[in-house]
């Protein structure tokens, strides 16, 4: 509403998030490379040691939030010293991915675009902002080729490449909710605008209560010098035989107001 004293945010998009998130990661998942075998691997216990080392139950959740606010996934791999491999959630708005167009499951590269601070050119104290995007190409059926770039000007100038020599990508991703015929995933949000309604709604009952929720007060046939205040109570007498003192209030309850923010709430959560 144009009076920001009136307007009320009911988050029930972070509701619906929320509760998918604690759906899908009540926990930690346990990793079983071997169904047949109670006893827990060699191999199994260094996986589990990886991803407690990147964040475990959390880096969990957040994959988990960032397909229901995106409907995409996107991890990455980074090696790092004494084999100790680091799984990074990346924030899917950063990425663009490119497909063969007979098979959008057979990805050709993932295209990632971010602002760096980086050390000043000219020698002096200080960060300058820089543009920077990196390609992560498929080279054969075996390997990838990991491209960094920086944009000068209206150019891209390429500062490093590092190979992969893996046949699966550094940059996993999967869609949140199914899609068919497509790449990327559904997010959680698709009734988003159903938030609005509901926060049109409760901002209108809000504005109403606050001009109409206390009785107002009016006279009639008499001056308003006329009206003097007396001790008892805060009573207020009138000289005039014909004065009349009324209070308006409320008739109704907004029962039809609040049934119609029920029933907008239950259309979201039901979507």
């Amino acid at each position: 509403l144009k009076d920001a004293k009136d307007n009320v945010v009911v988050n029930v998009s972070r509701q619906v998030v929320d509760e998918t998130v604690a759906f899908l990661v009540p926990k930690m998942p346990t990793i079983e490379l071997d169904a047949d075998t109670n006893t827990k691997t060699d191999d199994e216990q260094y996986l589990a040691d990886r991803w407690e080392q990147a964040g475990g139950a959390v880096l969990v959740s957040n994959m988990a939030t960032n397909g229901s606010l995106g409907g995409q996934v996107y991890v990455r791999v980074v090696p790092g010293e004494g084999n100790r491999h680091e799984i990074i959630n990346l924030n899917p708005a950063n990425i663009v991915t490119v497909w063969n167009a007979d098979d959008y499951r057979d990805v050709l590269w993932h295209e990632l675009h971010w602002t760096a601070q980086i050390p000043r050119e000219d020698g002096q104290h200080g960060l300058d902002e820089a543009i920077m995007r990196q390609d992560v190409v498929r080279a054969s059926a075996q390997s990838w080729a990991i491209l960094t770039y920086k944009k000068e000007g209206s150019s891209w100038v390429q500062v490093e490449e590092v190979g992969w020599n893996y046949p699966l990508a550094p940059i996993i991703s999967w869609q949140h909710l199914p899609r068919p015929n497509g790449f990327y995933g559904q997010h959680e949000l698709s009734h988003r605008k159903l938030n609005d309604a509901i926060n049109k709604v409760a901002s209108d009952v809000k504005s109403i209560l606050r001009y109409h929720a206390m009785p107002n007060t009016f006279g009639s046939g008499f001056e308003a010098a006329e009206l003097q205040p007396t001790s008892v109570d805060g009573l207020w007498t009138v000289k005039a035989p014909n004065a009349k003192l009324y209070n308006v209030e409320m008739q109704s309850d907004l029962a039809s107001s609040m049934a119609m923010l029920d029933k907008l709430e239950e259309m979201f959560f039901r979507q």
